[in-house]
């Protein structure tokens, strides 16, 4: 896999350790919940299994046809960007249904998404190992360890507040991993692109989030956050984890936006709205 030849030896050690711990810190908050949440939704046993057995029947050739494809191509990188989007986009929109028949086709896409993931993860981890002169294993455990920390933190979080904290943590984790992935390119597009990419679960969420907090909460959380992230940018030299400070981004800009429309909408006399949100 030359496209990460380029990188040092230590660096791409980091980065097949950390995309280990990001994807199965995303694993280990939705497989262990998942049925759960198809339960809560009214599925009967026979609907959950036949959910359970299309990813299966899915993912394993696609496994083999991903893989290919990125050998004969050579475009590991790219496939894995990839897969890594299309699962989290899978996965928040899952969140957001509650019906079989729309779980169906989800469902589908989902393991379609995830199949090329852990080949190219273990072929990323094996290339890493030899270079530094370790063995799989040591890189491997990575995701152990954050599967460990995922299902006791999202399992307290589902039952100290909502079930949908488990699509939450998914997604989140998969942002994150995406920006591991990501700075194989410009460090300059690549954070703004992770950027980018952080506003869609704040912009998806904030509605929910607002219901508990408020849309005056969520300026404070929006605040806070960029503080934050400007102080933690003052400090950073590695571009990787300037990337990874940009997951703040919807946290800061993404939450203020919604929360400040919203906000000011609440307090707005009647008629005088557009004439409000032009002067915001």
């Amino acid at each position: 896999m030359n496209f990460r030849n380029r990188e040092p030896a230590s660096s791409r050690l980091f980065t097949a350790r950390a995309l280990y711990f990001w994807y199965y810190m995303a694993l280990g908050s939705l497989s262990p919940f998942l049925n759960l949440y198809y339960e809560r939704n009214g599925l009967r046993g026979m609907q959950i299994g036949v959910l359970a057995a299309l990813g299966v029947l899915v993912s394993s050739p696609a496994s083999i046809l991903w893989s290919s494809i990125a050998d004969r191509l050579k475009i590991h990188h790219r496939i894995l960007r990839i897969s890594v989007l299309s699962a989290l986009v899978c996965v928040a929109l899952l969140g957001r249904t509650n019906r079989f028949a729309l779980f169906i086709p989800l469902v589908v896409l989902y393991a379609l998404s995830i199949s090329s993931i852990v080949p190219l993860l273990d072929g990323t981890a094996l290339d890493a190992a030899r270079a530094n002169e370790r063995s799989y294993g040591e890189v491997r455990v990575a995701g152990t360890v954050g599967w460990i920390i995922s299902v006791a933190l999202v399992g307290w979080l589902i039952q100290s507040f909502d079930i949908h904290w488990l699509f939450y943590s998914y997604v989140a984790c998969m942002v994150v991993m995406l920006g591991f992935t990501l700075h194989w390119t410009s460090p300059v597009r690549s954070a703004w692109a992770v950027a980018a990419i952080s506003e869609a679960p704040v912009m998806i969420y904030a509605g929910r989030l607002m219901q508990r907090i408020g849309a005056a909460g969520m300026l404070k959380v929006a605040c806070l956050t960029y503080a934050l992230r400007w102080l933690l940018l003052s400090f950073i030299q590695d571009p990787i984890w300037a990337i990874v400070t940009q997951l703040l981004h919807g946290l800061s800009f993404a939450a203020f936006l919604t929360a400040g429309v919203t906000y000011l909408n609440e307090r707005t006399p009647q008629g005088l709205t557009t004439t409000a949100q032009s002067i915001f």
